[in-house]
């Protein structure tokens, strides 16, 4: 047999790629690794460990948000004041005099104010939230091995880091312009002297005195809030998740279609995977406006088609509606009489007045927030449970089964991955090769 030849690098080929050899996973990572690895459904399927990572999530986002919402206020707070000494002190009907006083309008109006709070605070907590999201999907994918969990888990840092710049520029440049929706209508409901006199006589009493007297008692109108508030949250989470859309696709970082604000990432409607990240590299850019959704030519078109207004109404506003309901009850109402109320000179502290205020009220403020768990505690099923009934529907009535994406085991997923890299790399050097040919 011939002698196997031994090719020489040519004199002006490049130099080879050094291939980088991954350290050994440390203890912690192994440890916490095999443990996510036989729990992979403690977060989802079990009611228990469900809500834990939904409150601990929510508590995770409400501490950016506190922050916000103390520093944001007390900044308005000092505008509207700012504004009043120069309405007062300059010259009746000089320049000066009407822009403190319009100055001063614009800060002390419940609607503005309430505006800004939630562009600010809301930026974070969505943010960190649609982080924590993407976390605990990726920790927790059922379909990795150990050993890719364990991976993910040393290089979970710089892969949350790489998330924040993900999410950043979309969220500052969607959620404030959703917040002026949510902030003008919360202020639509004006609380009745009822609901005060109603939460003084609940001090030192149960909680069964605060259910009849705050919330069932009609003259508190609590339905009425709760009615307002889901409109407001409606709005605000479907405007939001739309900006939040478009700035995506804008970047080039939408993986799914351009009217949908569902991503087809395990995180949706958030954020793309790591492997939708590897597969657009080659892929040519889609034509955005020619793409028509799946659902577009449904028979029920107006429950599985996006954007839809009975489909707004069904998948957006139900669930919003039951998990708002509940957050009303013991955010907006139960919580100030167990943390006080924000911004009140309550519990040991002085009112929010100064820079120094801020770390108590935003604990305050923070801590009620994390019963903003109870959204996202509804929502992530329910919207997986309508999606699949009138899904299921739609093939009932029409007969036409639902494409279905190829599911790719574990074990192949890795060999799949190696051969697109190693594919990569050849048309890299195939081009490399081109560039050197010419000159």
């Amino acid at each position: 047999m011939p002698e196997a030849q031994t090719q020489k690098p040519e004199p002006n080929a490049p130099p080879a790629k050094a291939q980088p050899q991954s350290a050994p996973a440390g203890a912690l990572s192994q440890s916490l690794g095999a443990w996510i690895h036989e729990h992979k459904g403690i977060t989802d399927s079990n009611p228990v460990g469900y809500t834990v990572y939904q409150f601990l999530r929510s508590a995770a986002a409400a501490a950016p948000y506190g922050v916000s919402m103390a520093a944001t206020w007390l900044a308005f707070d000092k505008m509207g004041k700012y504004g009043g000494h120069l309405a007062e002190t300059a010259l009746k009907g000089s320049a000066t005099e009407i822009f403190g006083s319009r100055l001063k309008q614009f800060a002390t109006t419940p609607a503005v104010r309430s505006s800004a709070m939630i562009g600010t605070s809301f930026s974070l907590y969505r943010g960190t939230s649609k982080i924590g999201k993407w976390v605990n999907d990726s920790l927790f994918n059922e379909k990795d091995s150990e050993a890719q969990t364990v991976q993910k888990l040393e290089q979970l840092p710089s892969a949350v880091w790489g998330k924040i710049c993900e999410v950043l520029p979309a969220e500052i440049h969607s959620t404030p312009v959703a917040a002026i929706v949510l902030g003008f209508m919360v202020n639509a409901f004006h609380a009745p002297p009822a609901l005060g006199k109603a939460l003084e006589s609940c001090k030192g009493k149960g909680f069964d005195h605060f259910w009849k007297e705050v919330i069932v008692n009609p003259e508190t109108k609590f339905v009425e809030q709760a009615a307002i508030n889901t409109m407001g949250y409606s709005l605000f989470f479907e405007l939001g998740d739309r900006r939040f859309k478009d700035k995506q696709i804008s970047r080039g970082m939408w993986s799914g279609q351009a009217h949908s604000i569902g991503s087809k990432s395990r995180s949706s409607p958030s954020l793309t995977t790591h492997e939708e990240n590897l597969s657009a590299v080659d892929s040519k850019p889609k034509d955005l406006d020619r793409e028509e959704s799946e659902h577009n030519n449904d028979t029920l078109s107006a429950l599985t088609s996006e954007p839809s207004t009975v489909r707004f109404a069904l998948r957006r506003v139900v669930p919003t509606a039951l998990g708002i309901s509940a957050y009303t009850a013991f955010k907006m109402r139960g919580a100030p009489l167990i943390l006080g109320k924000f911004t009140a000179a309550e519990k040991g502290s002085r009112a929010l007045e100064k820079v120094s205020d801020i770390p108590f009220h935003a604990w305050r403020e923070g801590a009620a927030t994390s019963l903003f768990f109870m959204i996202p505690f509804v929502t992530d099923k329910y919207v997986k449970w309508y999606d699949n009934l009138v899904n299921g529907l739609e093939e009932m009535v029409s007969g036409r089964k639902a494409p279905q994406a190829p599911v790719v085991e574990p074990e192949n997923r890795d060999i799949i991955q190696h051969k697109h890299r190693e594919l990569k790399d050849q048309l890299d050097q195939k081009e490399q090769g081109k560039g050197m040919a010419i000159s």
